[in-house]
């Protein structure tokens, strides 16, 4: 089965260069399934969690709320930081992000698995503008999303010289049972020689439009898009 394209209860990685709209893909799939929002065949709502390793809380809401807007995802006339600022109060969606410095992998672990393991709030509840979201399908994360893994060498580094830190992490990601997101940017394109691809299940390789022998859209052509 899967969870808007991705493999449930497994990891996918989306590598590529910087600004191929990575994240924005994963955060709008997220959204979705936290507003109920998604397919006809899976319109139950899902608990979510983001663990921002690029972003600080403000940046990452900020980020989320633009999408919310731009991608219309839910009929409501409510504003896109207020949607977001609901799911969060209403323990719908989990922003994880730590200060940059030197925690040790154990403490990062602890504090990542605290999140996948911990009951949420099951209930559905309203938005600012009345519109009435359903209530979750399970009591925990059913939704995680990794982004920034290339930051973690620079921001983490005592993660990032513990060598299983990243196998630990998806492997805790099985267990529970969640369907998770990793965002890296590859530079050099290849997805195989980061960190995360050996350990994926799907592997998605963007790319800039251009690159390799397309044209480039014209600003009118992505307007109307």
């Amino acid at each position: 089965p899967s969870i808007g394209g991705f493999p449930a209860m497994r990891t996918s990685a989306l590598v590529g260069r910087r600004g191929a709209m990575k994240s924005h893909l994963a955060y709008y799939c997220m959204l979705r399934h936290a507003l109920g929002a998604a397919t006809e065949n899976d319109r139950a709502a899902k608990n979510v969690l983001l663990i921002s390793l690029r972003d600080d809380l403000e940046g990452a809401k900020h980020t989320l709320a633009q999408i919310v807007e731009q991608q219309e995802i839910l009929d409501a006339t409510a504003k896109g930081q207020d949607i977001v600022q609901s799911l969060i109060d209403h323990d719908r969606l989990e922003i994880f992000y730590n200060p940059p410095g030197c925690i040790s992998p154990g403490e990062f672990f602890h504090r990542v698995f605290v999140a996948l393991a911990r009951g949420r709030e099951t209930s559905g509840f309203a938005l600012p503008d009345g519109t009435n979201l359903p209530e979750p399908e399970r009591q925990t994360a059913e939704i995680v999303v990794l982004n920034g893994l290339d930051h973690l060498e620079a921001k983490f580094p005592l993660c990032a010289g513990e060598r299983v830190f990243i196998p630990a992490l998806t492997a805790l990601f099985r267990d529970y049972k969640v369907c998770s997101i990793v965002i890296s940017a590859e530079e050099s394109g290849d997805a195989q020689s980061g960190e995360i691809g050996p350990m994926a299940d799907l592997i998605l390789e963007f790319d800039s439009l251009g690159k390799r022998g397309f044209p480039r859209p014209s600003d009118q052509e992505v307007r109307k898009v």
